[in-house]
């Protein structure tokens, strides 16, 4: 079975691929190794987190703007209504 973190490694890897981002080019902009990238990419290794910050960036993904927009979905009633960690944060409580 698959885990989450190897699952994203790999749709990291299609979204460098459709942005035309070589793993040596992602490498030099998060300060990383091309063999490192390569094997996230490929889910042999787990990456640390402030690595994955860098690669996120590198691929143009602003973390924190993706939280503020779901918990700005969920208090205007359009987020995951099932989900009561995003309904304790958008409260709040």
């Amino acid at each position: 079975m698959e885990t989450s973190e190897s699952s994203l490694g790999k749709k990291l890897s299609v979204l460098a691929k459709l942005k035309g981002l070589t793993q040596e080019e992602i490498a030099k902009a998060c300060a990383m190794s091309r063999i490192s990238v390569n094997r996230f990419f490929r889910s042999h290794t787990e990456i640390r987190a402030s690595d994955l910050g860098s690669l996120l960036g590198t691929l143009g993904i602003n973390l924190e703007q993706q939280i503020d927009k779901a918990i700005e979905r969920q208090m205007n009633g359009k987020g995951d209504a099932e989900d009561p960690a995003i309904n304790q944060l958008a409260i709040g409580t």
